[in-house]
């Protein structure tokens, strides 16, 4: 969880969190780039699934 605290601390404006049964899903913005972080509840020791798009503005 140290992890996701340090992610927090960079990324602090609006970064959001969805959790569900079995993963929790994390929104952050850098610059014009927006990331979604999916980390799973189930496999703690798997690689979090990282997707980025361009924000259009």
């Amino acid at each position: 969880m140290n992890e996701i605290l340090f992610l927090k601390s960079i990324f602090q404006k609006g970064m959001t969190s969805e959790k569900s049964e079995h993963e929790t899903t994390y929104h952050f913005r850098v610059k014009k780039r927006e990331y979604t972080l999916t980390c799973s509840k189930n496999y703690p020791f798997e690689i979090p699934k990282i997707s980025s798009h361009l924000k259009e503005e």
